[in-house]
């Protein structure tokens, strides 16, 4: 029995050693193990801290966290990561040169990787970025070339915005608003002066050699009211979008009727007055130095009676638009008690119920804040702001609360517009040096363009549908109402076509 003891108690003991022998070779892989945890945790870490200051618009801060954290990254995923967060940074800071580097060497990271770590469409992706932001640094040659390069690969949503810089992405027609109007209800009811005066009616006139512009679409969607300056002055006229037929909605020789936007019942039509002071049509495209006089906001039935203003306040008033329930009207305006001989006051945003009480302003800061619309469920508003120290589209809540900015460029942006859905805005800009119609998200990103055309396209909004946006174009001369159909897109060959007259290819990176 003792010796069988005995014999027991040795085993255990080599048991023992054993296992200790076993835990210490298997140490050093545990340890390695824990450090490349630790490691990717870290290199994380570091990628949700830029990701938390990008949202929070602490571009420069984004930059300098990130361009110490890329010298540690060793996970390739993680690595690209970080180039493409540094290239969105430098890209907010307009700093394309930088933004286009590190793309470049996102673009390497993804060829030269291993096929089970990088997919076919983010090597696409990184391509479509780097020609657009080639496009924005007059480089078109070197643009199309990577726009040629993933044509085939791309989605729909990319070739649409290649076609765009190339030309045009979707079927654009013109209205016919240039047609002498059919029926003039003015002369049946009520044709005013600036004090009120009943005058008589002025001789009608053909459009051929006038502005027509600042257009809305009925919520129907078979109507179109817009300005005209055919008889000299801005007038409003009604537009039956399947017969062609016009119908002239005022006629004020000593006053300009601009901006109007149907209620959402159809019913009644808000619009700005302002006194005439020149023989020529003026659109309004920034808000700064563009403010007049007196401007007020009126409201009238769609037959052209029961006009009134809507406030009585001493104030300028534009771009009025109503809630979706059509009880609330919101607009810019300039307080006339802040107006100063030696500094151009500034715009703010204001709400007031369609009976002219309950004005409530929303923004109050030292800049320019103006053209707001609702969205579609009536909780947020669009609107352009110059509080970046630049124009650009920013979006809060109905209240005024909770601003964030939505874009970011050296040139502005104007003019914004949500679709039905509430998912898109449209809206103009002049980053390419030309007045032309962008579409976004409604959270600021896939913003790209609609047109590149000769001539300025200005005032986009959607149709009811959300298939088609009218816009004021002087494309063809003279300003017009034309329409883009987002139904029925350039087709991918003749995309192609355009890029292939190029002669010119992507020009790989040298960095490493």
């Amino acid at each position: 029995v003792n010796t069988a003891n005995q014999f027991m108690i040795r085993t255990k003991s080599i048991d023992s050693i054993g296992f200790f022998l076993l835990l210490i070779s298997f140490l050093p892989s545990f340890v390695f193990i824990q450090c490349r945890y630790q490691a990717k945790s870290s290199e994380r870490l570091a990628i949700q801290t830029g990701k938390k200051l990008i949202r929070s618009e602490q571009y420069q801060l984004a930059v300098d966290h990130l361009s110490v954290s890329i010298n540690t990254i060793k996970q390739p995923d993680v690595l690209l990561q970080a180039h493409l967060m540094l290239a969105q940074a430098y890209e907010y800071l307009v700093q394309l040169n930088d933004s286009i580097h590190h793309l470049e060497l996102a673009l390497e990271l993804v060829r030269e990787g291993k096929p089970e770590t990088f997919s076919t469409n983010q090597e696409t992706d990184i391509q479509f970025q780097l020609g657009q932001l080639h496009w924005q640094n007059n480089r078109q040659p070197t643009a199309a070339g990577y726009f040629r390069s993933i044509l085939d690969n791309c989605n729909e949503r990319q070739r649409q915005t290649i076609a765009t810089y190339t030309g045009t992405s979707f079927s654009i027609n013109r209205l016919p608003t240039e047609n002498p109007p059919i029926t003039n209800v003015v002369e049946e009811h009520q044709v005013f002066s600036s004090d009120g005066t009943i005058l008589p009616t002025a001789p009608k006139i053909s459009s051929e050699n006038a502005d027509d512009y600042s257009s809305a679409v009925s919520p129907d969607g078979k109507q179109i009211i817009f300005s005209s300056y055919r008889l000299k002055n801005a007038e409003l006229f009604l537009l039956d979008i399947v017969s062609g037929q016009i119908t002239q909605l005022t006629q004020t020789p000593q006053i300009n009727e601009y901006m109007p936007v149907f209620s959402p019942n159809g019913q009644q039509i808000a619009f700005v007055t302002e006194r005439k002071v020149s023989s020529q049509a003026r659109l309004t495209v920034q808000l700064s130095g563009s403010t007049p006089s007196n401007a007020t906001i009126s409201i009238m039935d769609l037959n052209g009676q029961n006009r009134r203003r809507l406030t009585n306040n001493l104030a300028v008033e534009r771009s009025p638009s109503f809630s979706p329930d059509g009880q609330t009207i919101i607009f810019e305006a300039v307080e006339q008690t802040t107006r100063t001989q030696e500094q151009e006051p500034d715009l703010e945003i204001f709400t007031v119920s369609v009976d002219g009480q309950n004005k409530i302003q929303l923004t109050n800061n030292e800049v320019d804040d103006g053209f707001p619309s609702f969205s579609p469920d009536g909780q947020k508003i669009v609107f352009v702001s110059h509080s970046a120290n630049n124009y650009d589209i920013f979006i809060m809540n109905q209240n005024g609360t909770e601003l964030q900015q939505l874009t970011h460029t050296v040139s502005g942006d104007y003019q914004p517009s949500f679709s039905p859905d509430g998912l898109q805005i449209v809206y103009v800009s002049n980053r390419n040096n030309d007045y032309e119609l962008f579409i976004m998200d409604s959270d600021g990103q896939n913003q790209r363009p609609l047109t590149n055309s000769v001539g300025v396209n200005l005032e986009p909004k959607f149709s009811p549908s959300g298939q088609k946006i009218y816009f004021t174009s002087d494309r063809d001369g003279y300003m017009r109402i034309f329409c883009l159909n987002l139904g029925q897109p350039v087709d991918r060959l003749t995309v192609k076509r355009r890029l292939n007259q190029s002669e010119y290819r992507p020009k790989r990176s040298s960095n490493r």
